[in-house]
């Protein structure tokens, strides 16, 4: 199920004229935007309660001077919302909310950037946005400057505020954020300021940044002429999609062959199956010893799950009863224990960014080089990179419901894999025969030796799962001195029967 949110950003150039105040909002109304961000409000603490009262809604100020600054967030009144948290510029230049709308945390960021080349500005916002959680993130507003001097300025001298820019860039780089209307149309020319002078400077000052990932759900984002200020309006309309997550396929977590319990554990589970007198043929003895494996490690990886769990809230308890304890025994021993806990607890941190780092996919990383917030945001991006949100038919039409689209890919696969008539290319038909070689019949045919296969295990990659069972190469590697015999069995039983298991047969489409 998909809703849509509706979001305008436009640069007021005042809202205390009565008159004006009240034609914007009559304006937003008619628009049905859910989310309004303003720019230069001009407001005070005195407007809050009134202009509230003439929107009709809920309203977040963050005030500037009468004659200058101050920006703002507008609510639709029909929209149930719950703000979770916020910062406020003590400037009056921006407002960020983390905000649940329809069950989903978005965060909210209205911006009216420095009108002087200030590099500092994006630094402060980025360091804010650390601190944030929406799994949306809509950030607009004006930044005075202009990303592409080619495509978003025409007059006047060829300029703009390059270091606040650059800082920007690197915000969006950190956070995974997209200019959403330049990605939607990347060699048009369009402006959303205009100067007042002969001959006129044109430029596009207003933006909307979204995460990568959620591109695919803009549906809309376009400009339209601003009411009595030098600015467009600019709109965005997104899709908030609702999409269930299917299980997925277990992964074995290669940190476990580390673990000496872990690793005992499995020792023993193999150990038993080696010596176990019931009869099996090879490959059900196989298929039944994954099974055990996978349901032991399981087992194990949750147990050690709540222990880490568990430890967080130990530690933050343990470190502030000693602190209570250094108020009435300020002693050396006090501190070294407090010193020790807090080293225990920065290795779990340290562990659980670990872990972010490496369900983000990261290539590379260098200590310092990204905060945590962008492997979240990776995180993030991965995730919702592996949900199809929705396909587009034949026909042209799109579908986007669970059922509809789960339906599509079984018919799609159900065709691509059904065995037909097959019209080979006239190309292979010319081709002449050629059979092997008596010497290389011989090295090709017959049953697997265990030295053939650990070759081939040796030349795969770590960290990578080459079945379903969700095993990797690297626990086949730990384990082989006592799997190899069972796996090489189970292979060379297939071969002679002339077919091999229902799990080794199957694959998975990525």
């Amino acid at each position: 199920m998909a809703t849509e949110l509706k979001f305008i950003s436009f640069n007021a150039r005042g809202l205390r004229q009565a008159r004006k105040r009240r034609q914007l909002f009559a304006y937003f109304h008619r628009r049905k935007a859910d989310i309004i961000f303003l720019q230069e409000t001009h407001s005070c603490l005195a407007d809050s309660k009134y202009w509230m009262h003439e929107w009709g809604g809920g309203m977040v100020f963050c005030h500037g001077h009468t004659a200058s600054r101050g920006v703002c967030i507008i609510f639709n009144p029909r929209l149930t919302f719950h703000i979770i948290k916020q910062e406020l510029c003590q400037y009056g230049r921006f407002i960020i909310l983390d905000v649940n709308i329809h069950d989903r945390i978005i965060t909210l960021v209205c911006i009216y950037a420095p009108n002087i080349d200030t590099p500092g500005f994006f630094v402060e916002i980025s360091r804010k946005l650390n601190d944030f959680e929406g799994e949306t993130l809509i950030c607009a507003g004006d930044f005075n400057f202009v990303f592409n001097l080619e495509l978003d300025k025409t007059g006047g001298n060829p300029r703009t505020n390059f270091k606040a820019r650059e800082t920007c860039l690197d915000l969006m780089a950190t956070y995974d954020l997209i200019d959403i209307w330049r990605e939607k149309n990347p060699c048009v020319k369009n402006f959303t300021w205009s100067s007042n002078v002969t001959p006129g400077i044109h430029c596009r000052l207003d933006y909307f940044l979204v995460f990568r990932h959620v591109s695919h759900a803009v549906n809309e984002t376009i400009s339209s002429p601003g009411i009595q200020s030098d600015h467009s309006c600019i709109s965005l309309t997104i899709s908030t999609y609702s999409v269930k997550r299917g299980p997925g396929y277990w992964k074995l977590n290669n940190s476990l062959l580390s673990d000496t319990n872990y690793v005992s554990l499995i020792n023993n589970i193999i150990l038993s199956e080696l010596h176990s007198n019931e009869y099996r043929d090879p490959s059900a003895r196989w298929e039944f010893l994954k099974f055990r494996i996978r349901n032991a490690s399981i087992k194990y990886s949750k147990e050690k799950a709540k222990e880490k769990r568990d430890k967080e809230p130990e530690l933050l308890k343990r470190i502030a009863n000693l602190e209570q304890v250094l108020y009435t025994d300020d002693s050396s021993a006090i501190r070294h224990q407090i010193k020790e806990a807090q080293n225990e607890l920065l290795l779990h941190y340290n562990y659980k960014l670990q872990g972010t780092v490496i369900r983000s996919r990261a290539r590379w990383v260098e200590e310092g080089e990204k905060n945590t917030k962008y492997f979240l945001n990776l995180e993030k991006r991965n995730k919702a990179s592996n949900v199809i949100h929705s396909l587009k038919l034949d026909s042209g039409d799109y579908i986007s419901s669970n059922d509809a689209i789960l339906a599509e890919i079984n018919k799609f696969y159900f065709s691509l894999y059904s065995s037909g008539g097959c019209n080979p290319d006239p190309f292979f038909l010319g081709l002449p025969e050629q059979c092997a070689h008596a010497v290389n019949l011989d090295s090709c045919d017959g049953e697997l030796t265990p030295d053939e296969c650990f070759e081939a295990l040796k030349s795969m990659k770590n960290d990578k799962s080459p079945g379903s069972d969700g095993l990797s190469v690297n626990f086949y590697k730990m384990f082989w001195h006592l799997l190899g015999p069972i796996v090489v069995n189970s292979l060379n039983y297939g071969y002679n029967r002339g077919e091999l298991s229902s799990e080794q047969r199957r694959g998975i489409v990525p």
